[in-house]
């Protein structure tokens, strides 16, 4: 008795790891392309008994899946970059895209060189990489020939239908197989083997045919979905030749080491009728039902079951991925996560380039400071709460690295109390100076941002001695200056300035004889975040491109040497200064002194600040620089 075949569709899974690549891509690679992806999945033969068959999807698929992994099936991602786009994409015209592709290789006698051309699928998908949630529809494309096109006798067990001679010769023949032959081919009734699909003609038995195929179903009583286009191929070509035909619906199942076709089913007299004036198929279908079996797309959110520091790894930072898409296509992110920055002074100004270096993507960042959070910093210092100030305050540098790995997890944050020793500021050479060094060398980038003048020379000589950036801001009450230093290596007349280059005095003790309103930075609360944001473009744009000078247009503007601001007139002052041959930061005569000796240098700086004018021969460029002001009162007297 004839009967109409029920076919068993697919059902997608795809694997986390999938998801976690399509973000990854879509934030690195396709940004606002829209344009449709090879993919590949693929599926197992008989390893869902008694439900739909699997298909897979991992973070593989986007490249071809190695033949090692079950029966692989070529598809195509439509990748969307609005969801306006996705919900309102021509499903049909997609469909009838693909299935075309699939009929030319049918109808062309393409699928009996490669017969993995039968089975097609698509992907239809809008991934919210914010939050995780993505929007997806599978197709897996049938062609139906003919509404009688599937009528058959009966199904029997594969076990019945071939003696176990010939069950043993067919499953040595079918491992003998390339991979895509085991994905469509013939059986010879008589043996058993399995034969590549294009000698299917010379395997006719009295108007009968046996093909066999990876069937990814265990149902007893029913094929899995690719039967379908299996059929399609058989009516297209073997209607002259062959009367009926017999399906295998081949499925594996390893126990031991030992291959088990016993699930196997057999379609048994399948007609195969001639059709006239086939130009394409009669029907199509293949859409992938929700989980309320509607056809309609299905939407994952997988923002409740991934690891949230994984989560924040990638969402931190999306800001920095979106700029590449169009705004800021040469960002180089990479630069940013490795580099490596020392703020030294953990106060207002350190609190707020940390969070600003952070919003750049930049997780390694240490502290150095000697101080307690006091009652009065957190209102100040964004890093710090009400807590870290009790029971006589915590050290600074500790706190405000525990408060940057709360922000963010994943940030490789140190702190440090060290005493950073200063000219005029008498102290034994201890470990701290040993440690400085170290970190200096250890890292990048070195911010100065402490609160006072004399505490930013030794940094500034430790990074002109180990050619490191060199960041610095101050404040005033309402004022402030940015600056990134010069290099050493750069000869003296083309040498940026540093911090101290303008002074003609060295540094000395500025906390003697100072009332408090002068021993704290009293400034104007907003001056720091507009200084810190500064100091922070300013390094990102220098590291982007180290190469532009200070009018050079850049794709993040000009790299200036110094910014002042002036908050009262709400202004901004881009200048540029040359070193200075008798500087006492980072001329030669200082850096040789430091070479030669650096724990000497030290000592006598610390001990008495004017040292440094002695071995620069500042006193002899002050008076220099007073003669010139009395010759020019001479020269306006005589002009008078």
């Amino acid at each position: 008795m004839s009967q109409v075949l029920k076919v068993v569709p697919f059902t997608s899974i795809p694997d986390a790891t999938f998801w976690h690549e399509l973000t990854r891509k879509t934030l690195n690679i396709y940004k606002l392309d829209d344009t449709p992806t090879p993919l590949w999945g693929y599926f197992y033969s008989g390893k869902a008994l008694l439900y739909s068959p699997r298909f897979h999807l991992d973070s593989h698929s986007f490249d071809e899946i190695p033949e090692t992994v079950g029966t692989v099936v070529r598809g195509t991602l439509f990748n969307y970059s609005r969801l306006e786009d996705f919900k309102k994409s021509d499903k049909s015209a997609i469909l009838n895209s693909i299935c075309d592709e699939i009929w030319a290789d049918i109808s062309s006698e393409n699928v009996f060189e490669d017969p993995s051309l039968v089975n097609r699928f698509f992907l239809l998908c809008y991934a919210n990489i914010k939050k995780y949630k993505y929007y997806y529809w599978f197709c897996f494309p049938a062609l139906i020939l003919s509404e009688d096109s599937i009528v058959y006798q009966h199904i029997m067990p594969i076990t019945e239908y071939l003696p176990a001679p010939n069950l043993k010769t067919l499953i040595d023949s079918f491992s003998a197989l390339h991979y895509k032959q085991r994905t469509f081919f013939v059986i010879d009734l008589i043996t058993g083997t399995a034969h590549p699909l294009h000698g299917w003609q010379d395997l006719v038995r009295e108007e009968k045919l046996v093909v066999g195929y990876c069937d990814p179903c265990g149902n007893p009583h029913a094929p899995g979905w690719p039967i379908r286009n299996v059929v399609a191929t058989i009516l297209c070509h073997c209607s002259p030749y062959v009367q009926t035909v017999d399906i295998v619906c081949y499925r594996e199942e390893w126990k031991s080491g030992v291959c088990m076709v016993e699930h196997g089913i057999v379609v048994c007299g399948l007609k195969v009728f001639s059709l006239v004036d086939i130009n394409r198929p009669l029907k199509i279908v293949g859409w992938e039902r929700n989980v309320k079996n509607k056809l309609a797309w299905r939407v994952l959110d997988l923002s409740s079951t991934l690891d949230p520091k994984k989560i924040a790894e990638t969402a931190c930072f999306i800001n920095l991925s979106l700029m590449k898409w169009r705004l800021l296509p040469s960002l180089d992110i990479d630069k940013l996560f490795a580099v490596k920055c020392l703020i030294i002074g953990a106060g207002t100004l350190g609190c707020n380039v940390s969070r600003c270096l952070l919003a750049w993507g930049i997780t390694h960042v240490t502290f150095v400071d000697n101080g307690k959070v006091s009652l009065s910093n957190p209102t100040r210092q964004t890093l710090f709460d009400f807590k870290d100030s009790m029971q006589g305050g915590k050290c600074k540098a500790y706190a405000a690295a525990e408060a940057l790995k709360r922000i963010y997890p994943n940030c490789q944050s140190r702190g440090y109390e060290i005493t950073v020793p200063m000219p005029g500021h008498a102290i034994a050479i201890d470990e701290d100076f040993k440690l400085l060094e170290e970190l200096v060398i250890e890292h990048d980038a070195i911010f100065l941002l402490t609160d006072s003048r004399e505490s930013r020379w030794l940094p500034t000589v430790l990074c002109q001695a180990h050619d490191k950036i060199c960041m610095n801001a101050a404040l005033g009450f309402d004022s402030f200056v940015v600056m990134r230093h010069g290099n050493y290596d750069t000869p003296i007349k083309k040498r940026l300035s540093c911090y101290f280059c303008s002074d003609v005095v060295a540094p000395v003790n500025s906390f003697e004889s100072r009332t408090l309103d002068q021993q704290c930075t009293v400034t104007r609360p907003g001056l720091s975040f507009i200084a810190s944001a500064l100091t922070v473009e300013l390094f990102v744009s220098f590291i982007q491109y180290p190469e532009s000078n200070e009018v050079e247009e850049t794709p993040l503007g000009i790299v200036p040497h110094q910014i002042r601001g002036f908050l009262s007139l709400y202004n901004l002052l881009i200048s540029r200064g040359e070193a200075f041959s008798n500087c006492v930061a980072c001329s030669e005569k200082v850096l040789q002194a430091f070479r030669d000796n650096k724990e000497e240098l030290l000592l006598k700086c610390c001990n008495d600040a004017l040292y440094l004018e002695e071995i620069t021969e500042l006193a002899y460029t002050k008076e220099n620089i007073d003669q010139f002001f009395l010759d020019s009162d001479l020269d306006d007297n005589k002009e008078d």
